[in-house]
């Protein structure tokens, strides 16, 4: 498609070189894993059996940061590298990259950002954690191995059906609909200033700042935005008139889902998967590759002395089932419709709004597929959650409720559901703390309706009020919701409960906690 695509944007044929693709020294072999916690325990097992030190490959930053995690607590030295969002992330990037090159751990969990120009030459294995998106991702990731050693080894882990839900996703959501340019390209030439800030755009849209965040890209591509950078960066219309390339952008998508077939198809073939690969890779496409002779299907057994009984299944399925996610409220608040400009929520020194506690990242691993079920999937079933999450939260709340010397518990209410306060009520009753009903909800859009942070934010301050009694309320708090996604609901209640609401708003009832805990069943943050 490289080849087809350069062939359109330039005009004529153009003249294709082609090194030889065979790579010899490189041993290749597909594990049947059907479930994350199987894919941990292979990984775990094997990993020390693999000669020199590797990459592991990742589709999702959650998978990067647990994955290396684990091996860590495993004993295994392991760093995470993924795209971060600031100075500090890419500061870790930079360090775990030079232990790597260092050989001073034994893999590196990456996603796509360690990508082309990567040149390690003694790197001897490439374990992809979950399917690549088409065969030359394949070929380039598993091509980093054994640039200069006799021998090196890739792994493919295949059978988790979450895989071609991850890839669908990023099919789907590669390029913007029409309706999302044309919305970004209204409030930029609608703007009285002339020009639009980011600020602008993101409060003028009810939708998801990466979606925004991808209009802009093709707009300004495609020459109908210019873009000025600066503080802040100003994007201006330009005269050229829109157009939508809808013919482009979804025979692009069909030949990514074809893309995608093929890497199936060789996860799922008998015969030689490097056959296979220089078959798909042949610009020609009449090539006659022969089997490799030394890859697992060709060998008729794994590559090097494998442990494929995943014994330690178990450990890894209670890692998972154990893990509880961290809950950081933001600092500042959102500029916004009903707040002019942001402001620190707490006193700089006197933070009120304390780091919570999450149990799982939604539909991953039991209880986080639990939380899903229960909230999304049972119908016709009681509108509660199960007996399993009540334990496992009080399992975890518990000595931290002693810790803490937490004086009582509130929920962020609802008017369409009561599953979260029967949750709530029910961990009261198991703590032993009182159950506060002491914040109320007016009627309002669906928070999970707007789609950033701005618009969240504002719909949240408009959404929730306090009504209870300041002077009964504890030191202490913990504050229950079922899912947190952009923090902006927990963060408003929060902030009702500890008197910290923005002073722009005039007077509003409130509480005066000097602590208030978050704790959420699920978060449903895809950077989780």
């Amino acid at each position: 498609r490289v080849i087809e695509d350069l062939s359109e944007q330039m005009g004529g044929e153009p003249f294709v070189s082609v090194g030889p693709l065979n790579r010899d020294n490189l041993h290749l072999q597909v594990i049947r894993a059907s479930e994350p916690a199987r894919k941990y325990a292979w990984i775990r097992d094997n990993i020390g059996r693999i000669p020199g030190v590797g990459i592991i490959y990742c589709s999702t930053k959650r998978d990067c940061r647990i994955l290396a995690q684990f091996l860590c607590d495993e004993g295994i030295p392991a760093v995470p590298y993924f795209s971060g969002e600031g100075p500090a992330d890419e500061e870790r990037n930079q360090e775990n990259l030079k232990r790597f090159e260092r050989n001073e751990v034994k893999a590196i969990v990456a996603s796509t950002k360690l990508g082309m120009g990567y040149d390690k030459d003694d790197v001897g294995f490439v374990i992809h954690y979950q399917l690549p998106s088409n065969i030359i991702s394949y070929y380039q990731q598993i091509g980093r191995a054994g640039r200069k050693l006799p021998d090196a080894y890739a792994f493919l882990l295949y059978g988790d059906e979450t895989d071609l839900r991850i890839q669908e996703h990023f099919i789907n959501s590669a390029f913007p609909s029409e309706g999302e340019m044309r919305a970004v390209l209204d409030v930029i030439t609608q703007s009285w200033r002339g020009f639009a800030r980011l600020s602008d755009i993101y409060a003028g849209l009810n939708m998801r700042k990466g979606r925004i965040d991808l209009a802009l890209k093709f707009l300004v591509t495609q020459g109908f935005v210019s873009k000025e950078n600066g503080r802040p960066v100003r994007y201006y219309p330009t005269v050229k008139r829109f157009t939508y390339d809808r013919a482009h952008y979804e025979q692009l998508m069909a030949c990514r889902r074809r893309e995608l077939a093929q890497m199936v198809e060789l996860a799922e073939s008998d015969g030689c998967p490097s056959a296979y690969v220089l078959r798909a890779l042949d610009p020609s496409g009449t090539g006659a590759f022969e089997p490799c002779g030394h890859c697992a299907n060709c060998l008729g057994h794994d590559v090097i002395e494998l442990d494929n009984s995943f014994s330690s299944l178990p450990l890894a399925q209670r890692y998972i089932a154990s893990r509880v996610l961290p809950i950081e409220l933001p600092k500042m608040w959102r500029a916004n419709g009903l707040l002019p400009k942001g402001s620190r929520i707490s006193p700089r020194g006197k933070e009120r709004l304390e780091c919570g506690w999450c149990l799982a990242s939604l539909g991953w691993g039991p209880y986080g597929e639990m939380v899903w079920q229960d909230k999304y999937a049972r119908p016709g079933m009681p509108d509660r959650f199960r007996d399993e999450l009540l334990d496992r939260s009080v399992e975890v709340l518990a000595p931290l409720v002693r810790e803490k010397r937490i004086g009582g518990i509130a929920c962020v209410p609802s008017l369409r559901s009561g599953i979260v306060t029967d949750f709530t009520y029910r961990l009261s009753v198991r703590l032993g703390i009182p159950f506060l009903d002491v914040l109320g909800k007016r009627e309002a859009p669906r928070q999970h309706e707007m789609k950033n942070a701005a618009l969240r934010s504002q719909n949240a301050l408009a959404s929730f009020y306090f009504k209870g009694d300041p002077w009964l309320l504890p030191d202490s708090v913990l504050l229950v919701d079922d899912i947190v996604d952009s923090k902006w609901t927990l963060t408003v209640c929060a902030a009702l409960l500890a008197g910290q609401m923005p002073a722009s708003l005039g007077a509003v009832a409130q509480g005066g906690c000097r602590h208030v805990y978050p704790f959420a069943l699920a978060n449903s943050s895809n950077q989780q």
